[in-house]
């Protein structure tokens, strides 16, 4: 049955990745790439913030999931980026909606608590990335 399940997972990325619904938005010198996900667990959503990732110079990506009593979130970027690091982006968004993370400069991982908050967060990244690369 697992076995199954990731074949529906993998397939389900590549639908994801060819989307309308994932757009750049351009946010000073970066590429904000922000989503709220279905039912997508914390390794699987890794997974596809490194698909993102490669798809050009000066991308960042946060991906946050919905998934049961969980709320995985990744944040990501390219690896020319040197003037933000994804921990003090991680730290930002979970000074805001409660949980914890952590990682390296390029990918940080970890999980949020208020849910009902996200939104209002991602529409607030464009304003965070600005402030973070001055």
């Amino acid at each position: 049955m697992k076995q199954s399940l990731d074949k529906i997972n993998i397939s389900g990325f590549n639908n994801l990745l060819s989307e309308e619904s994932i757009k750049a938005e351009k946010v000073g010198e970066f590429q904000l790439i922000s989503k709220k996900l279905q039912a997508i667990d914390s390794s699987e959503l890794r997974a596809f913030a490194d698909k993102l990732r490669k798809r050009g110079d000066n991308i960042v990506i946060v991906l946050i999931s919905i998934l049961d009593d969980k709320a995985p979130l990744v944040v990501a970027l390219s690896k020319e980026i040197n003037q933000l690091d994804a921990r003090d982006i991680m730290e930002h968004i979970v000074n805001q909606l409660g949980g914890s993370g952590g990682g390296r400069r390029d990918l940080a991982q970890g999980g949020i608590d208020k849910v009902e908050d996200v939104d209002l967060l991602l529409s607030s990244l464009s304003d965070l990335l600005l402030s973070l690369s001055n």
